[in-house]
């Protein structure tokens, strides 16, 4: 989200009670829960490198190093 973005919606919100809050939350909630489960189905994986570097970035090297080195042993 762009910082102007989130500076619009907060001066829009501007004044809501908490009681409001959490009921547009959980209505917010709910429409983007609904609209994962209908597009749930068509996801797919698609940039397999991409998810070698998030494994990379998040276990370091060589979890990375040994998928790829099994791979190649099949």
């Amino acid at each position: 989200m762009k910082t102007e973005n989130a500076i619009k919606y907060a001066e829009a919100l501007k004044g809501i009670s908490y009681r409001d809050w959490q009921m547009l939350k959980v209505g917010m909630d709910r429409m983007f829960q609904g609209k994962l489960k209908e597009l749930e189905p068509e996801l797919k994986l698609s940039d397999t490198e991409q998810v070698g570097r998030l494994i990379q970035s998040q276990f370091g090297s060589y979890l990375w190093r040994a998928s790829r080195l099994n791979r190649s042993k099949t």
